[in-house]
């Protein structure tokens, strides 16, 4: 357990009470460049909402940082907030720069790479097109959380 002295940001408990949150991105990514920890695959993420229907991510990425997603169990829609990303899924490539937003369907695998430094805000809801929630042990619903909210798992 980590000591609450030790801890980069807020608990969890903490960061997610109350039923109504303003979020100013600018110093959540300014927050976010700042924390002394190292990078895991050129990005740094904060999870902004841990829902039981949507989960919405903050990642700011280092040029060349890379971020892959397979199969999410709902649709997911990324939105460019700073520099320039390239989104590869199975049909098309994208350029996604600041102020562009990209939605895809469930089960879209995408891969993300920072052409610059570069900041970006994933919304995945957990929930199909047809309102099915993704069973708890759907493999690509775990890879998910580790990958996008749980990215020290992917050292280990």
């Amino acid at each position: 357990m980590t000591h609450p002295n030790t801890r980069l940001r807020e608990a969890p408990s903490e960061r997610f009470a109350g039923s109504e949150r303003r979020i100013v991105l600018a110093d959540a990514v300014a927050t976010l460049r700042a924390e002394p920890r190292p990078t895991v695959q050129g990005h740094r993420q904060v999870t902004l909402l841990h829902g039981q229907t949507l989960r919405l991510v903050l990642f700011a990425f280092e040029a060349g940082g890379h971020l892959p997603i397979y199969e999410p169990p709902g649709p997911v829609t990324l939105q460019g907030v700073s520099g320039t990303l390239r989104v590869r899924t199975p049909l098309d490539s994208y350029v996604l720069d600041a102020g562009q937003l990209l939605l895809l369907d469930a089960g879209v695998s995408i891969d993300v790479d920072a052409v610059s430094e570069a900041d970006m805000l994933l919304s995945i809801s957990m929930y199909d097109e047809w309102g099915r929630r993704a069973p708890p042990d759907n493999a690509s619903a775990q890879q998910l959380e580790d990958a996008v909210v749980h990215p020290h798992r992917a050292r280990e």
